[in-house]
């Protein structure tokens, strides 16, 4: 009987949800998490990301150099975005997103800063002095080859950091591939997931324990978050400071480009080889599969409900659908791909900040919005509700089905120059996001069997702000009792 695109594809997403948030007691996901995903996938060529591995400066010559401060630009500008809890980012949503006028995460984050009215009981020199070191510990300067300036970047505390978190995640990814795989197996094809985790689950267990612990030794994740806790404590009762310095630090963070109108704050990518890495996860996902096992552990809003994958053709990447199926029944389908996640490192961004309780916005005085970052509700409304910290990659694509590569054919003869086809959330040809070769790319038909190159962002993991503002109960009540400040820090 088979399956339609629309339900293979309500099977793929509850699986990689699973996969990528998902968890059990023994590798526990995240409550405060949920997943966007890019309706279709965003394309790049591995060269796109030469910044993520060399950094300013890693250019043999003045030309690299601008080619790696462009690479950049382009990055610093795709992850700039607030994630909609709400909904999944369609064609349409990421014209929105990423080429017209929607909100960006570091302005709006910029603007709360500016606008927010803080809690003021000074510190005492010996606190001020500790937050002065305990950010020098976060934070580091780096000049700007071509330019000559300084750039705020992350200090190697916070590399460690960020590259163990990386490995942790992917450790943990690996494991949930192979416990869902396992869980959702069925027939000849499915004995081998089953034998794997039956034999080697607690190996992949291990893995994920193990880089948890490095993350911990060697990459001070207990410092790095105790750091944290100790400046929300401090700020707790002067926030006054901290925001200063946090505003001096979104300062500092912005780059000058090369084009007119082309400043941006520095962002990178961890790790930064991840583009010619071998160490990515191998997926395969046939019609066979159910996931009925795994279903009930994602929530409505968190599991992309309502989402419907189809074979769309479009005529240019902005231009209006011409061909479309989510009704289309294939008898046997399967698709395989590479997939990793990457974490985006911000040194210009501290999300603590919406942890602490020592802040407050007033709507007509300084706060000109109707709404406020979050209400904190399941799922969030706000302008900041949360943002993005991870991206989802996935590269060396290949789906087979007759039904789905005969409507491709016929797709790609009736655009023959310039259209985008796409599956659900792969982008099977088209123009690359933002490759600097200015070339496109063209999926390949081999009978049944449809072969897309290169990698494409398919999503993004996103933490959740909570309710922002959230001051302590009568902190801005002038006629109020005044809060009972919390106990003094020990300086270290």
């Amino acid at each position: 009987m088979g399956k339609t695109i629309s339900e293979l594809g309500e099977d793929l997403f509850t699986l990689l949800s699973a996969i990528v948030n998902g968890g059990d007691e023994k590798v526990p996901s995240d409550p405060n998490t949920f997943i966007s995903w890019c309706m279709p996938g965003l394309p790049f060529e591995a060269a796109d990301f030469g910044f993520c591995a060399k950094g300013f400066g890693g250019g043999a010559t003045a030309e690299e150099e601008k080619s790696l401060m462009q690479q950049a630009y382009a990055l610093a500008t795709w992850v700039d975005f607030i994630p909609d809890a709400s909904a999944a980012y369609t064609g349409d949503h990421q014209d929105r997103v990423w080429r017209t006028s929607q909100a960006r995460l570091s302005h709006m984050y910029g603007e709360i800063l500016r606008q927010c009215r803080v809690a003021d009981n000074p510190l005492s020199e010996a606190e001020l002095a500790q937050l002065e070191r305990l950010r020098g510990l976060l934070r580091a300067t780096r000049k700007n080859l071509v330019t000559g300036a300084e750039v705020l970047i992350d200090s190697p505390v916070m590399e460690a950091y960020n590259q163990y978190m990386a490995d942790y995640i992917a450790a943990r990814t690996e494991y949930n591939n192979k416990r869902i795989a396992a869980a959702s197996a069925q027939g000849p094809e499915g004995k081998a997931a089953v034998a794997d985790f039956f034999l080697n689950g607690t190996l992949y267990q291990m893995k994920a324990a193990n880089a948890l612990r490095r993350w911990e030794a060697l990459g001070f994740k207990n410092d790095v978050e105790e750091i944290f806790a100790t400046i929300n404590n401090l700020t707790g009762r002067s926030a006054a400071v901290w925001r200063q310095k946090l505003l001096d630090a979104y300062e500092e963070s912005k780059v000058s480009g090369l084009g007119p109108g082309q400043d941006f704050f520095y962002t990178t990518l961890l790790p930064g080889n991840f583009a010619t890495s071998k160490g990515w996860q191998e997926y395969k996902h046939t019609e066979e599969h159910t996931t009925e096992k795994v279903r009930s552990t994602e929530t409505s809003w968190k599991a992309s409900a309502g989402l419907k994958w189809k074979l769309q053709a479009k005529a240019s990447a902005g231009g209006s659908t011409k061909k479309e199926s989510e009704d289309l029944r294939t008898e046997k389908f399967a698709i395989s791909f590479e997939f990793t996640q990457v974490v985006i490192a911000r040194p210009f961004f501290f999300p603590e900040f919406f942890m602490n309780r020592g802040w407050t916005l007033e709507k007509g005085k300084g706060w000109m919005f109707d709404e406020f970052p979050s209400d904190g509700g399941s799922p969030p409304k706000g302008l900041f509700v949360a943002y993005p910290t991870t991206l989802l990659m996935a590269r060396n694509i290949v789906i087979e089905s007759e039904e789905i590569a005969r409507h491709a054919e016929t797709f790609k003869k009736d655009f023959k120059a310039g259209g985008n086809l796409s599956l659900g959330l792969f982008s099977l040809s088209g123009e690359y996001g933002k490759s600097e070769s200015g070339r496109d790319y063209q999926l390949d038909i081999q009978g049944n069997r449809i072969v897309v190159p290169g990698m494409q962002i398919i999503g993004s993991v996103n933490r959740l702000c909570g309710k922002s503002p959230n001051p302590f109960p009568g902190l801005f009540d002038e006629a109020a009792e005044p809060v009972a400040e919390p106990a003094p820090v020990p300086v270290a």
